[in-house]
């Protein structure tokens, strides 16, 4: 069993009676999120989807910090079907994560990577850092008031965060951590990951390279 939420802004909070149905009932009260929002921007209230899974051999009350991408769900539920994916299929399997099996969390992927419309990102574990790196053609959409801006409407911006140090995305680290960007950058499709290198060198300083 699995189950996914996700909390935006511009929710408010609802404090439920007792559910009851004609096949259950639930004795205490339900918090209900009701959200004006969707899954389609890069920011941590959006893409940034609480995982919670139950079932037989599942490690009960752990908490795993290690980004998964949610495509593997699907690898995941054959794994437990003893199925094997089709070959043109990408999902793999985080099984071995959610049964604390060692060496699970390094033989699964080194990223996860998401995008919709006019930005694409990645997520990767560093050490005890887990970072996001953005990468828009035109404004971001929807961004927080601390994000840099494209210099043209159809030129290409970049961001870079601390997802666990800043959940609400307002602290651009690309300007700061140009060796993070650097190895993070060419895991993104390869147009966007040019657009954004060639963006980033031409808004360096007369004489600085990146």
């Amino acid at each position: 069993m699995s189950s996914s939420h996700y909390i935006y802004s511009s929710y408010y909070w609802h404090r439920s009676p007792p559910l009851s149905t004609q096949h259950l009932t639930l004795p205490f009260n339900v918090c209900v999120c009701v959200c004006v929002c969707d899954r389609s921007k890069p920011w941590e209230g959006s893409a940034h989807v609480p995982l919670m899974c139950a079932g037989p051999g599942i490690l009960k009350g752990k908490t795993v910090s290690t980004p998964v991408a949610t495509m593997d769900m699907a690898g995941t539920f054959m794994d437990y079907a003893d199925a094997t994916p089709e070959p043109h299929m990408t999902t793999r399997s985080f099984r071995g994560i959610l049964e604390g099996k060692a060496g699970a969390i390094e033989d699964y992927r080194p990223y996860v990577s998401s995008g919709l419309s006019n930005f694409r990102m990645v997520v990767q574990q560093m050490g005890e850092k887990q970072y996001k790196y953005i990468c828009c053609q035109g404004s971001c959409p929807n961004p927080p008031s601390t994000a840099p801006m494209p210099k043209d409407p159809e030129g290409f911006v970049e961001m870079l965060i601390d997802i666990i140090a800043d959940p609400y995305d307002m602290k651009d680290l690309a300007p700061t951590h140009r060796d993070v960007v650097e190895k993070m950058r060419p895991m993104l499709p390869e147009a966007y990951a040019h657009g954004c290198a060639t963006a980033a060198a031409a808004a360096a300083p007369s004489g600085q390279g990146l």
